[in-house]
């Protein structure tokens, strides 16, 4: 039978840290989010969809293309809120970033308290540390999409530092949606998967065979991509492109190593 610990003075200081980021970032922004070239694209697409013409954004020379240099699931969601709260994408970017902020600073200090579970006031550091961070203010102050594709790396680490040996094909499931998610958010999102196919072959249990680990990686792994090819399909241009940009690997340098530091 499950057991349910009562929740904590420090539980509670982390929501309410949680809810104060979400409402320091509505006050921050009383006439909306901020915008980046970007950002036009998402909006533009959330609007087109609104409208009936699908994901499609806008090319240099201005025409209506569709929407391959960027996954579409941030713009979809925009369209949807847009679409049952009657508000222009542009203006309910404001409260969905908001959610996102309160969101990702209550699971980046659950998952803190996952990982350090001894120490009693790790998850309140974490998330006072990541309310106070300019580079994350930043980003969910501006309509782009890396506050949902945060919110979906830390939902999936929490699922992979609570993986339990031999998890069942249920948990293996959520795992492989969450992972679809953060693709079709940013294209990024591919390392997150490849690290969740390996921990589901690494965490599949003591006894278990070698073909049985390759077989429930692979089960993730397809279950995980098979929504991204789909959409490149459905998107293909016709000229050989279905994602709208290249693949480059940039070597890190010593700014680069500052920067981390």
């Amino acid at each position: 039978m499950p057991t349910f610990r009562r929740p904590s003075g420090w539980d509670a200081a982390v929501v309410a840290v949680s809810m104060a980021s979400a409402a320091a970032l509505l006050v921050c922004t009383p006439q909306g989010v901020g915008v980046s070239p970007d950002s036009v694209q998402y909006i533009a697409a959330a609007r087109r969809l609104l409208e009936g013409h699908g994901a499609e954004g806008l090319s240099p020379a201005g025409e209506w293309i569709p929407l391959t240099r960027f996954p579409p699931l941030y713009p979809l969601l925009l369209a949807l809120a847009s679409w049952v709260s009657r508000t222009d994408p542009l203006m309910l970017a404001r409260w969905i970033h908001a959610l996102l902020w309160g969101a990702n600073v209550f699971l980046g200090a659950r998952w803190v308290r996952t990982a350090v579970s001894d120490a009693v006031l790790a998850p309140l550091a974490g998330a006072l540390a990541l309310a106070c961070c300019p580079v994350l203010i930043r980003l969910h102050s501006l309509a782009l999409s890396e506050p949902l594709f945060m919110t979906l790396v830390l939902l999936v680490l929490h699922r992979l530092t609570r993986l339990a040996p031999g998890a069942n094909l249920k948990q293996q499931g959520v795992l492989s949606l969450l992972c679809a998610a953060a693709v079709m958010t940013r294209y990024v999102g591919v390392v997150l998967l490849m690290t969740a196919t390996v921990m589901v072959a690494v965490r599949a249990g003591e006894r278990v065979s070698t073909a049985t680990r390759v077989r429930k990686a692979l089960w993730v792994a397809l279950a995980s991509i098979t929504p991204v090819v789909l959409w490149m399909f459905w998107m293909h241009d016709g000229e050989g492109v279905s994602a709208g940009r290249s693949l480059h690997f940039h070597a890190p340098d010593w700014r680069s190593a500052q920067q981390f530091v």
